[in-house]
């Protein structure tokens, strides 16, 4: 589903929150590529708020709270990542992020 598709072309299954997540996940996206720190987090947080329990989002807003410098957060996103998806996609890296603390925000 894309965010900028016509109201009247989504699913009809489709909610609000669905909407929401999609278009702010879309944009969250573009932002991470470019490596927009700040607006990735503004949109992950946005993605969240619809659909709180959504590994990737969570996993990305770690991410970019990590390369932001919120390490603390950024911990705590990582630690939620694993609990929603122990195994996952991203748990070498989350695992990795959390044996090292900090190191991941000092790359730009």
């Amino acid at each position: 589903m894309c965010w900028s598709q016509p109201p009247g072309s989504l699913p009809a299954s489709a909610s609000t929150a669905d909407y929401e997540f999609a278009k702010n996940m879309e944009i969250a996206n573009l932002y991470f590529k470019d490596k927009n720190w700040a607006g990735a987090e503004s949109r992950l947080r946005e993605a969240l708020a619809a659909q709180p329990t959504s590994p990737e989002a969570t996993f990305k807003l770690a991410r970019s709270l990590d390369r932001l410098g919120k390490s603390g957060e950024a911990r705590e996103m990582y630690q939620k990542y694993l609990s929603l998806q122990a195994n996952g996609p991203y748990a070498k890296e989350a695992t990795k992020s959390l044996a090292g603390p900090g190191k991941q925000g000092k790359k730009r």
